[in-house]
């Protein structure tokens, strides 16, 4: 039997990525950030946001700022 899918979309868009190892291959020495890709802002490690939002996706910071996004303003850079 199939099982339901899950609430959580899975990343579209160009760079996105559904694992932090995924995204840590592409960034290298960059930034690996969790975007919000409803409210378009992204979030660091270590924060109670990254990874934890419903429609989301890791993405490199670099990657993430050219597709329009930006840090949440309650954060800081690590």
């Amino acid at each position: 039997m199939a099982r339901p899918a899950t609430a959580t979309p899975a990343p579209a868009g160009a760079n996105q990525y559904t694992t932090e190892v995924q995204a840590k291959v592409r960034c290298g020495s960059g930034t690996v950030v969790w975007a919000n890709l409803d409210s378009k802002i992204y979030h660091f490690t270590g924060y109670k946001d990254y990874g934890n939002t419903k429609a989301g996706a890791y993405m490199c910071e670099r990657d993430a700022t050219s597709q329009g996004m930006r840090a949440a303003k309650n954060e800081k850079h690590p």
